[in-house]
């Protein structure tokens, strides 16, 4: 198909610069046949996990859902590199992992100034005063590492391919599936395929849904699954 190469700039700066995030080779339009199939995959997705678990896809605790047998799907990863590369991966008892999240919510809090309101009063909202973070933690230290993590801890130029944002949000076969914050927004994969292999793909996945349905509904226990229609 000759698909366009994928230039995460063109989609954001955050994706390209600041996060770990991984990208494939190829352009995925996000109005085009891939994205109609991803969408369709997510979709029967929902449908057969509700019919399983008896809860809605969405409201899972854990963005990474990896349950059937040569298939993955993940939420985007919001989160930074985990994998030790950017920052030392800390125990979940250290202080800093324990103390970060309220620390950071403290400091801006205690910085902004007074909430702004129009004559009807109306919220106008708060000034981030970034001036004021380093007098700020003068007078409260950031947490600090008491698991040992920080000590030896060097940066590295590249992420495991384990690390979080380097996952694939979708994933089946060969092929590989990225996208930026929601499903076919800034969304890579790294096969180009003509639509007669998309097609062929995008069914062998359909059907692994559905073995993997039936084998976990209860009431289809014992009984051998129906041939799909030719």
């Amino acid at each position: 198909m000759s698909a366009k190469e994928y230039n995460p700039v063109e989609h954001s700066v955050v994706q390209a610069f600041l996060k770990a995030d991984v990208w494939n080779r190829y352009e995925v339009d996000r109005h085009g046949f891939v994205a109609c199939l991803i969408h369709g995959i997510i979709d029967e997705l929902k449908r057969v996990y509700w019919n399983v678990k008896q809860e809605k896809l969405e409201d899972r605790d854990d963005w990474d859902f990896v349950e059937i047998s040569g298939f993955e799907y993940r939420r985007y990863f919001w989160g930074d590199c985990d994998c030790g590369a950017e920052s030392p991966v800390h125990a979940k008892d250290c202080r800093q992992e324990v103390e970060r999240n309220a620390w950071c919510s403290r400091r801006m809090s205690e910085t902004c100034d007074a909430p702004q309101y129009t004559q009807d009063g109306w919220p106008l909202g708060s000034t981030i005063r970034f001036d004021k973070f380093d007098e700020w933690e003068k007078n409260n230290p950031f947490p600090p590492c008491t698991c040992g993590a920080s000590e030896n801890w060097k940066e590295r130029d590249h992420h495991l391919s384990t690390c979080s944002p380097s996952l694939p949000n979708m994933a089946f076969g060969e092929v590989r599936i990225n996208w930026y914050k929601y499903p076919c927004r800034g969304t890579s994969c790294n096969v180009d395929w003509d639509e007669k292999q998309w097609r062929i793909w995008y069914d062998a996945l359909i059907l692994t849904l559905g073995q993997w349905e039936w084998d976990n509904e209860r009431h289809h226990h014992g009984k051998k699954r129906p041939e799909p229609a030719q």
